[in-house]
């Protein structure tokens, strides 16, 4: 049987026992059913650790936990790779968020470009920055992971330009570089920040700021791959060619 992976950022190698709140409780016994005696694995996104723990009290609204070992984990890949996302419309972001973070993306910053038909007014972006990051949390417990990536504010593509990074990535299907040809180039970078459009693309001003600001137009293939396809492919590349797979 899978053990169940929880994140709970309380927790710290101190700790002997831990007593969950309301919300993590009701997700434990309700949601996945657990039992007293039954053992989960929780993890908090700082040291590392995975923590093997067992039921003590299975209350659904202040379920109590027992430390029974520690263990560290080492499954980050070595780079970093932060992902800025143009808003779209429906699922497709939360599908990016979902699926970078399976792939070993670090962060993700929604991103506001010429051609972005989505409105966010001030409470909407609150709502929706705590529904992101709970995706995040989720594929993090999914996959593994003992760090699960930030999800930031929206920005404009003028302030993701300013990051700074090895290798900045501004994907164009009429580029004429190809990421294997940046490898040949930069086979030691760490740190990469990647740029993708909306449905529409980015725009021929957008595309000479990017240049302007150090980043490499490049295109994945002889296809053109829709807003929610692009950055796992380039992820997945990036993790193939400089990360761990």
């Amino acid at each position: 049987m899978r053990v169940s992976r929880v994140f709970y950022p309380e927790i710290s190698a101190q700790s002997a026992t831990v007593t969950l709140s309301t919300e993590t409780s009701h997700y434990l016994i309700r949601v996945l059913r657990h039992k007293q005696g039954h053992q989960v694995i929780l993890f908090n996104n700082t040291d590392g650790l995975e923590y093997l723990a067992e039921i003590s009290h299975a209350d659904p609204k202040k379920a109590i936990l027992q430390i029974l070992s520690k263990t560290e984990k080492h499954n980050e890949s070595p780079i970093h790779i932060h992902l800025f996302q143009a808003l779209s419309k429906g699922d497709k972001l939360e599908t990016v968020i979902q699926k970078a973070t399976e792939l070993g993306v670090n962060e993700l910053t929604p991103m506001l470009t010429e051609r972005v038909d989505y409105k966010l007014n001030q409470d909407r972006i609150a709502h929706k920055l705590d529904h992101w990051q709970k995706i995040a949390i989720s594929a993090s417990e999914q996959s593994a992971r003992v760090f699960v990536p930030t999800v930031n504010t929206p920005q404009t593509l003028v302030d993701a330009l300013t990051i700074d990074a090895d290798i900045k990535l501004f994907l164009s299907p009429y580029s004429n570089e190809t990421i294997s040809h940046r490898y040949q180039q930069q086979s030691n970078a760490k740190r990469f920040a990647i740029y993708i459009g909306p449905e529409g693309g980015f725009s021929d001003d957008e595309e000479a700021l990017a240049l302007k600001n150090n980043c490499h137009s490049i295109r994945l293939g002889k296809r053109i791959l829709r807003t929610e396809t692009a950055p796992l492919a380039i992820i997945a590349i990036l993790q193939a060619l400089w990360g761990d797979y």
